[in-house]
């Protein structure tokens, strides 16, 4: 059985190094699963735009040393984001409108920030074709329909890892 590829949210990664500890057996499920070969874990280059309002030094240092661990996937490039050399990509218009109009960020000039970077870390994952993203963000989770009908699942790790060690449902 081919490993699932789990997208995850920079939240889960903050949250499974310094969140709540049920949310921290979460992250550490995630990861014992990962040593299984159970699943591919990736973050999207967009770590770097969630934490740039952070000012604590050790903090920052901890979570990119963790997310070195985990494979990158190319966000959509933005002119006053991506840097040369990156691994940003160029979007798919059609994908990428449907997923701004989801989140209403049309015109990226005067959109909340952290919405459209929510918005790349989503379209890095579907166009890097993987399985599940998962998030803590209740404003992606509450659009798990709209976003099941643009091909990418949704889940809340903690429901991730209890549907996992049930299995499916017959």
């Amino acid at each position: 059985m081919a490993a699932l590829q789990v997208t995850i949210d920079t939240n889960v990664l903050i949250d499974g190094l310094d969140g709540v500890s049920e949310k921290r057996a979460a992250f550490d499920a995630l990861l014992s699963l990962r040593r299984e070969g159970k699943v591919e874990i990736a973050l999207s280059t967009r770590l770097e735009q969630d934490k740039s309002n952070d000012s604590d030094v050790d903090r920052i240092r901890r979570h990119y040393e963790a997310a070195a661990s985990f494979d990158v996937i190319g966000a959509p490039a933005r002119i006053e984001v991506s840097r040369i050399g990156s691994r940003d990509v160029i979007a798919d218009g059609e994908q990428a409108n449907r997923l701004a109009k989801l989140f209403g960020v049309e015109k990226p000039a005067t959109a909340n920030k952290h919405t459209l970077w929510d918005v790349d870390h989503l379209y890095a994952h579907w166009s890097d074709r993987r399985n599940v993203f998962l998030t803590y963000d209740r404003p992606i989770l509450n659009k798990r329909g709209g976003l099941k009908d643009a091909g990418i699942v949704v889940m809340d790790p903690r429901e991730f890892i209890a549907q996992f060690m049930i299995g499916p449902q017959a």
